[in-house]
């Protein structure tokens, strides 16, 4: 596991244990007890969409194997820079779930170059992002950008993906009557499919 900059002190940390301001439990094992005690509860909602505990979890595994399998490790930076979208949550939970470091403060007012300077300096091995998002989105060619990010291993990109553009899912699985998967291009994040 990579160090982290920290201004760490040990004996502040056991004194936030004691005062139960702390707990051993990561935000992961805290969803997974939330799966295990209401798995159809509502967990989470954005603005146009919500999802179950247990839909969450699964999607969160899905998206953190796929990280796995785009060889990060434990302490391998993933940014995003997005509105407040259920994605950006499940992604926050699969780098828990991994112990990646999250980065979720790249704040919509940065350009496209000021992204990919970040990302460099931060050694970003994963990135997600949503289409228009940014101070010169439309014009400042974000792709030529992350090209040049040489640490960068996954672009994500959430999105509706109609019926017929089920040929690209490399796993797919069904809860409630709601369509989930994981695509394997470069640019597409597991999502619900209708």
């Amino acid at each position: 596991m990579r160090a982290y900059l920290t201004l760490h002190e040990p004996a502040t940390s056991r004194n936030w244990y004691a005062r139960g301001l702390w707990r051993d439990q990561t935000f992961y094992a805290l969803l997974a007890a939330h799966v295990a005690a209401r798995p159809d509860a509502q967990a989470a909602r954005d603005g146009s969409r919500s999802v179950s505990w247990l839909k969450l979890q699964l999607w969160v595994d899905a998206v953190a194997e796929d990280l796995a399998e785009q060889g990060l490790t434990a302490g391998d930076r993933v940014s995003f820079w997005m509105s407040n979208k259920l994605e950006a949550l499940v992604m926050f939970l699969a780098c828990a779930r991994n112990g990646y470091a999250c980065n979720p403060s790249l704040h919509r007012t940065y350009t496209c170059a000021e992204i990919g300077g970040l990302l460099d300096r931060l050694s970003a091995r994963a990135f997600m992002t949503e289409p228009g998002w940014g101070a010169d989105r439309a014009k400042g060619k974000l792709e030529t950008v992350l090209a040049d990010v040489s640490s960068l291993r996954k672009v994500y990109e959430p999105f509706f993906c109609q019926a017929e553009r089920l040929n690209i899912i490399r796993s797919c699985y069904t809860i409630n009557d709601e369509t989930w998967g994981i695509l394997t291009n470069n640019r597409c994040l597991t999502h619900r499919l209708r």
